[in-house]
């Protein structure tokens, strides 16, 4: 086998063959000026495909340690941008709250779950006979709503996730308020989370019709479920945020 550097490349024969590849520090290879003269011809002649597909690989690799050096010397950015993120989610989710339709929405959620079912006047799954679809209003639904508290439960709970939306933001500047912030909103996509379990209408249902429904239930997510699975988003976001302000107030003691 005989090896030489050809521009940061180590270049191969073995049993006539080429074999390339980039490496870095490698120095003092053994072979007589003439034959690595001849070599190099020799490699570019007849194998100088190899030799280009090698370079882009190297310059693939040039451009992902640029990249990757912007990701690092910019995290600090990147979790302000989630503190952003939150807020954005939070407040426009929070501050829908106040319409009709959003309140509606939220009802075979909160009728369902062991932990706030209380809020309501009226026991699931009365809620199924007063459904409004989005964009309508029907007379009787929205008197059956105003009885059950729906909408007042859901101009508070818009309140609190606004809050807690705010409060993640803050901790941009302050760091115990988003310590505080980025908890809470680990804690409120950990009761949304559990929506999958005690909500039926977060799975596909099985309605029947001219043909068996092949995909119902576990693990087929409904439009209601698809929409709650993405809140683990809001979880691992909610723990980095509050990490980073931790991370800063431990930093003061030292």
């Amino acid at each position: 086998m005989f090896e030489i550097i050809l521009n940061g490349y180590k270049l191969s024969l073995i049993n006539n063959s080429l074999v390339s590849h980039y490496v870095i520090g490698l120095t003092n290879i053994n072979i007589e000026k003439n034959y690595q003269i001849h070599f190099i011809i020799l490699a570019l002649n007849k194998k100088q495909r190899n030799y280009r597909i090698i370079k882009i690989h190297y310059n693939m690799n040039k451009l992902i340690n640029l990249i990757s050096k912007i990701l690092v010397n910019s995290e600090k950015k990147w979790i302000n941008f989630m503190r952003i993120a939150i807020f954005i989610v939070m407040a426009w989710i929070g501050g829908l709250k106040v319409c009709q339709y959003e309140a509606d929405g939220i009802v075979p959620f909160v009728a369902n779950s062991p932990f706030m079912s209380f809020l309501y006047q009226k026991s699931a799954p009365d809620y199924k006979q007063y459904k409004n679809p989005e964009g309508k209003m029907v007379t009787k639904n929205i008197a059956w709503h105003k009885e059950n508290g729906t909408y007042i439960f859901a101009y508070g709970l818009g309140l609190m996730i606004v809050v807690i939306g705010t409060l993640t933001l803050l901790g941009i500047w302050y760091k115990r308020i988003g310590m505080i912030g980025g908890l809470l909103t680990f804690g409120m996509s950990i009761v949304t989370l559990s929506f999958l379990i005690t909500t039926p209408e977060a799975w596909v249902p099985n309605l029947g019709g001219d043909l068996p429904t092949p995909n119902h239930g576990f693990p087929y997510l409904s439009g209601a479920g698809r929409l709650v699975i993405k809140d683990i988003i809001m979880m691992a976001g909610g723990l980095i945020v509050a990490t980073d302000c931790a991370k800063k107030i431990l930093s003061l003691k030292k």
